[in-house]
């Protein structure tokens, strides 16, 4: 039980400190931007988004390698640790879509920031980063459902997470409906390098936090709590999404809505893109599985397009209104649980 205890205490210490951290990404990322004459909607879809998928990547990389040593992680098989990476990366990306975004509408409408039946403003910046999250989400369903992922499939992964940023970093004049953004500043060299040092120090800093945490993740799974696939999905997602959360937050107290969507779902096809970084660098197949109920997993990966495409079918009929964070909260409440009891 004191175990428990301490794995708790040491993912609320590391929120906190993830969450001021989040502010200053957030500002740094929003420099960058500025630097380059970027929308703000597109700065929370690429450079925001970037900063807080570093915990998910981080993953990736860990379960990229077969000697990686943790004290959380050495009583996992190398098979666990390998599907470890692109299983946190989905469940991370329901944790996005339907928690976090969830969570802030709810306190934006028990703030009395906005009204139940107000319409969610979203830009074509984040309808496109939409499309592309349907898209890879898709590819990523159908690369695991035989329970294996080749290095050609990991590679169409990356090349689309990839072609999502150029695409929006470099051609966002080509759809971004009349948002100017109002704050450039003027180029100087030495202190847009300054800025991409600092963001870098940042993201860094988030990492190193969310690595000391990951351990007690797994510790869970360890002392028999919870399977490693229930992990996983209800308390290592979560760990990963601390960055997500804490833009969010700082996000909603300025109101900016829009920006949280862009963040979210640019933050989801990052995740996405990276999950297959194990068969890229080993070049070999790559299992996905979990040690709880056989045959449920590929049907817990479907959610992930499904309801992205739900969710696309509403915005383009410009109906995406604030009560619908309740019932998609309730949806996720069930997947988290049904995943905690038979994943």
């Amino acid at each position: 039980m004191n175990e428990i205890v301490e794995m708790l205490l040491y993912m609320i210490a590391a929120g906190g400190v993830i969450y001021v951290l989040s502010e200053k990404l957030e500002k740094t990322g929003t420099d960058i931007g500025n630097y380059l004459r970027i929308p703000m909607v597109v700065i929370a879809s690429t450079f925001a988004a970037v900063a807080t998928s570093g915990p998910e990547i981080l993953i990736s990389v860990i379960t990229s390698t077969d000697g990686y040593i943790s004290s959380g992680w050495d009583f996992l098989s190398l098979s666990e640790k390998a599907t470890a990476g692109p299983l946190n990366m989905s469940f991370s990306a329901m944790d996005n879509l339907l928690g976090i975004f969830g969570l802030a509408a709810i306190i934006l409408m028990l703030a009395k920031r906005v009204r139940p039946r107000d319409q969610i403003e979203v830009p074509n910046s984040v309808k496109i980063s939409l499309g592309f999250y349907i898209v890879i989400s898709m590819v990523f369903t159908l690369s695991i459902w035989d329970g294996i992922m080749t290095p050609v499939e990991a590679y169409m992964l990356a090349s689309i997470a990839a072609f999502y940023l150029l695409f929006l970093i470099f051609a966002h004049r080509l759809f971004e409906d009349g948002e100017e953004n109002k704050e450039e500043t003027p180029f100087k060299f030495m202190g847009f390098l300054g800025t991409i040092a600092m963001y870098s120090i940042l993201i860094w800093g988030s990492v190193e936090m969310i690595k000391i945490v990951l351990g007690s993740t797994f510790g869970m799974a360890q002392i028999g709590v919870a399977s490693v696939g229930a992990v996983l999905l209800a308390l290592t997602s979560y760990v990963s999404s601390f960055p997500e959360l804490g833009m969010t937050y700082v996000m909603a107290r300025k109101g900016n809505v829009k920006d949280i969507l862009g963040m979210l779902f640019g933050s989801n096809v990052i995740d996405l893109g990276f999950s297959g970084l194990r068969p890229i660098v080993q070049n070999t197949e790559m299992a996905i599985f979990t040690t709880g109920t056989p045959g449920l997993l590929q049907w817990y990966i479907a959610a992930l397009p499904a309801t992205a495409v739900i969710i696309s079918l509403i915005v383009w009929k410009g109906k995406l209104k604030y009560w619908m964070a309740i019932p998609g909260g309730c949806f996720y409440l069930a997947y988290i649980l049904g995943g905690w009891i038979y994943l």
